[in-house]
């Protein structure tokens, strides 16, 4: 079968099937079907004809979850195994957003499907003015550009700056809220500029500023425009030679390597995963793949080897705040999910550079602003992956060795917003644990600075031909990422305990100082697990089953390990955190709601209240035995390096959860490989081993100075190595540096790790900063030459590369 007609085999089964599983997203009909249904009921309600812009059309999930797993059976419910109840009907239901243009109204619509839309009916209907601004559609970008190039002040403005109208391009942003001006009681977008003089230039080069413009969209009317104190206005930056992607620039000290040799990836039985329909089964793993337009790709109903792990996990939100204070930088803290939407801006994935290996797709079905519904070819991509060595043991006196290597399930999508990509993974282990995932790629966000300036805002890019040019800039900033995880361990009642490894107390009960121990504290309620991660004490969570112990009497559970996590560097009474308080920590756990379903509530563009879980946790809700859900909020502060133009190579951020207890029923999030040493500074280890008390040192090369111990450490019995050599505290300004840098982990040993220990990975990298004048790997062969010239007939309909 031919990947063409498979995958028209495969829409005809969803859009005809009358019996879905609860999970499966909306089909192209049943999106068209809600929204006629909504336009129909609303224009009877007003009396006339109505002009409706739809922000989503998306699956009302089931809220009661018991239904859902009855009908699904297995372990959810119990710890002995249950038929499903096929016969069980859940109501399938639509999730209707739409905006009522005529009268500036906001409709929230449930739509009940039936198996015809002659069996449609509306369920309910909220109209509301002037309190929400839903997420901003495709064609509202459009419209920002229209309304500022027909608008007379700025034609005039370019004719007299000598700048082609038509090669202005327009980056709609939302204002965010910071006055009551940009209240919701108006549809707001700013436009960010940029000149575009070749049809293949890269837009960002080019950034035009001295102007505040304001744009009311619905209205269709510019509501700002006025020049900034200080500023020139439309002051353009000269072409950088090094500014275009497409074909490799000149990149000093950019030397290309030799042409790779190809490198296959093949699979002659076929993959390892099956699929039906939009269930997954893999190695122990079974997973219904979901996909909306706010969060992109969702996993329902993760269990492995029959056990239930997590109800839901989805990537809920996306925040990016940015760090200068001037003109128009501070206005950009964007929420990409709720503002704009990661499943509205995903693309089709291609065979070969998004995705190698034997690969199977699916497809997303996405609302259009008329209320019908279109498809986004192969928008999720899953294939399998080697993951290197699983174990290893040898046995040194024999010299026997016992290896085995292991596999990854990896889920994925990719969404451009703007000038950014982000591809969001998840990766399915053999030995249970997931890694959540997600890779920043694209351009960074540029400004123009004036000439001769820089800002310590930013990062100077480019500084143009001649000292009167207007320079390049791209502003330090974060990215911040919330996963949220509705845990079911052993079943939806679950605990959670915070694990910090701690010192031991001196005393007779550790008369040689070496003593750390880990010490769970049970959190209790919602306010109580508002946290921080703190690598100090190799900080995770712990999510323990109430009603199934492993082999030692332990209550199975899982735990959550944050790698990548940075706190917010603003202000904390910044106008951001009125609308972002969820990112002053890093993790939260609420008891389920299925109203509570976005960490800065529904509708976070232009909110001018406090929203979603500063707010929820306010309760102090009981977390005790309860179905728990988990936030965890992660990412990177980004300093732009010259080498992050002009496209950013992809940097990763990530966290994972792991089984804790013996049998796969407890997940933990841990930080990124640096952990102080616990044993007590006086302990005499460290007479030895002084070094550890510090992750970092440097100091001037000597040819005696090799090992950060001394050259003896064995049975040594002075203060040797980096601890006394620094003691003379040389100077190590322009000299000949060297490094040394104390990585590692705290190994809470787990039941999991018995009888051989599963490779774990600790690491550091060292990257180039300004080593170059561009991006070095600009100049990489293309590789991929799109689906139709890999794709070939395979089993198990996966597409083989």
């Amino acid at each position: 079968m031919n990947v063409d007609s498979w995958r028209s085999d495969w829409e005809v089964f969803t859009e005809t099937a009358p019996h879905r599983h609860p999970f499966e997203p909306l089909s192209v009909d049943e999106i068209a079907r809600a929204g006629e249904l909504v336009r129909r009921e609303i224009s009877t309600l007003k009396h006339g004809d109505i002009k409706l812009l739809f922000s989503q059309i998306v699956l009302a999930e089931p809220s009661d979850k018991e239904l859902v797993l009855k009908k699904e059976g297995g372990l959810w419910l119990s710890n002995v195994p249950v038929a499903p109840e096929y016969k069980i009907k859940i109501p399938r239901l639509a999730e209707v957003v739409a905006m009522i243009q005529t009268t500036k109204e906001t409709a929230i619509s449930l739509v009940q499907l039936g198996e015809s839309s002659q069996q449609d009916r509306l369920a309910s209907l909220e109209i509301t003015k002037g309190k929400i601004q839903p997420a901003i559609t495709s064609g509202e970008y459009t419209i920002t550009a229209e309304v500022l190039k027909q608008y007379p002040p700025f034609i005039k403005l370019c004719r007299e700056r000598g700048l082609d109208i038509s090669k202005i391009r327009v980056d709609p942003w939302c204002p965010g809220y910071f006055t009551e001006a940009d209240a919701p009681t108006k549809r707001l977008l700013w436009p960010s500029l940029y000149y575009q003089e070749e049809e293949r230039d890269n837009i960002y080069a080019r950034p035009l500023g001295g102007l505040e413009i304001m744009i009311d969209i619905q209205s269709r009317e510019v509501i700002k425009f006025q020049p900034i104190p200080g500023k020139e206005i439309m002051a353009l930056v000269p072409r950088d030679p090094l500014m275009n992607y497409e074909t490799a620039p000149a990149c000093s000290n950019a030397k290309k390597d030799a042409t790779l040799k190809p490198l296959h990836i093949t699979q002659p039985e076929g993959a390892s995963f099956t699929v039906s329909g939009r269930k997954v089964e893999w190695q122990g793993w079974s997973f219904y793949v979901g996909f909306t337009s706010r969060e992109g790709l969702v996993l329902h109903l993760g269990k492995f080897r029959d056990r239930p792990v997590f109800y839901r996990s989805s990537f809920a939100e996306m925040v990016v705040p940015y760090g200068d204070p001037e003109y128009p930088n501070f206005l950009k803290n964007a929420f990409d999910a709720g503002e704009d939407g990661l499943g509205r801006n995903t693309h089709s994935l291609t065979l070969g550079c998004d995705c190698k290996g034997l690969i199977y797709y699916f497809d997303a079905f996405l609302t259009t602003k008329e209320g019908t519904g279109k498809v986004i070819k192969n928008a999720i991509c899953m294939h399998e992956e080697d993951d290197g060595i699983a174990w290893k043991h040898m046995d040194w006196r024999t010299g026997h060795t016992e290896v085995r290597r292991r596999r990854k399930l990896v889920i994925s999508f990719v969404c451009t917003i703007a000038n950014y990509e982000y591809g969001f993974y998840v990766d399915l282990h053999q030995n249970a644990s997931v890694h959540f995932n997600v890779k920043l790629t694209g351009i960074v966000s540029t400004s123009a600075i004036p000439p001769g300036q820089d800002s310590k805002y930013g990062t100077t890019l480019f500084r143009g031909n001649g000292k009167s040019d207007y320079q390049l800039m791209a502003p330090t900033h974060q990215h911040y990422f919330v996963a949220r995880i509705d845990m079911a361990v052993d079943g939806l009642k679950n605990n959670l305990y915070e694990v910090n490894v701690k010192r031991e107390s001196p005393g007779e009960h550790n008369p040689h100082l070496n003593g750390f121990y880990a010490e769970n504290t049970h959190l209790e309620n919602e306010k109580d697990a508002i946290r921080d991660c703190n690598t100090a004490t190799s900080r995770h969570w712990l999510v323990q089953s109430t009603s199934r112990k492993n082999r030692v009497g332990e209550p199975t559970g899982y735990v959550l390990h944050p790698f990548s996590s940075t706190p917010p560097l603003g202000d904390p009474r910044a106008m951001i955190f009125k609308r972002a308080g969820f990112l002053q920590k890093q993790f939260w756990a609420t008891p389920f709601n299925p109203k509570e379903r976005f960490p800065g509530g529904d509708f976070p563009n232009q909110c001018n209240t406090v929203e979603g879980l500063p707010k929820w946790t306010q309760q102090a809700r009981s977390i005790i035995g309860s179905d728990l859900v988990l936030w965890h909020i992660f990412g990177v502060t980004h300093v732009v390096r010259l080498e992050d133009w002009p496209v950013m190579p992809a940097v990763q951020v990530s966290f994972k959860l792991e089984p804790f207890g013996g049998e796969p029923t407890g997940y933990v999030l841990h930080p990124f490989s640096s952990t102080p040493p616990l044993g007590d500074p006086r302990a005499m280890i460290f007479k030895r081993a002084g070094f550890l008390q510090k992750q970092f040192w440097a100091t001037p090369f000597n040819p005696k100075e090799r090992f950060p111990g001394g050259d003896f450490p064995n049975q040594c019995n002075t203060v040797e190595g980096l601890p006394k050599w620094t003691q003379q505290a040389r100077s190590i300004i322009g000299s000949d540096l060297v490094l040394w840098h104390i990585f590692g982990v705290t190994h809470v040993v787990r039941l999991e790790d018995w009888p051989v220990m599963p490779a774990v990975q600790v690491s550091f990298k060292l990257e180039p900063f300004g080593f170059f004048d561009c991006s070095p790997i600009m100049d990489l062969d293309k590789e991929c030459k799109g689906v139709d010239e890999y794709a070939k007939p395979v089993p198990q309909q996966a597409n083989n590369l």
